[in-house]
């Protein structure tokens, strides 16, 4: 449930007064990610359904909460994709603001047992469970 995780924490944070855009590549039919994605909306956050170019020049903070402690094997588009954008926002060395990347649980893509497993090369800077 991280998606969920990550749609609470961007309303909050948008409740606190900070400017949130959330990237949701494929969107549940649950009627409990339809009513989050309605709550998000409602207080105004812009909904993507792929990674914003430049992230670099327009971010200062990307919070991963795409997959979870379940999550086994290799990531599968459209999350593929979405996890190559932040590794190389992360990783780009004209990246003078420094963007910070904080994961929520464990960093998607990762084994909760083994780490890294599929040598993507994500780390993020802050770990949050």
């Amino acid at each position: 449930n991280n998606g969920g995780d990550g749609l609470v924490a961007a309303r909050h944070l948008v409740m606190f007064g900070y400017d949130c855009t959330v990237v949701y590549p494929k969107r549940s039919k649950h009627s409990h990610f339809i009513n989050l994605i309605q709550q998000c909306e409602d207080v105004g956050i812009p909904i993507f359904d792929s990674m914003p170019s430049l992230l670099e020049n327009e971010y200062q903070v990307i919070v991963d909460a795409i997959f979870g402690f379940s999550f086994k094997g290799q990531p599968r588009e459209p999350f593929a994709s979405a996890l190559q954008d932040i590794i190389h926002t992360q990783q780009n060395d004209n990246n003078k603001r420094g963007v910070t990347v904080i994961a929520v649980d464990v960093p998607s893509g990762w084994n909760v047992d083994d780490g890294d497993v599929a040598n993507m090369g994500f780390m993020p800077h802050v770990l949050v469970s």
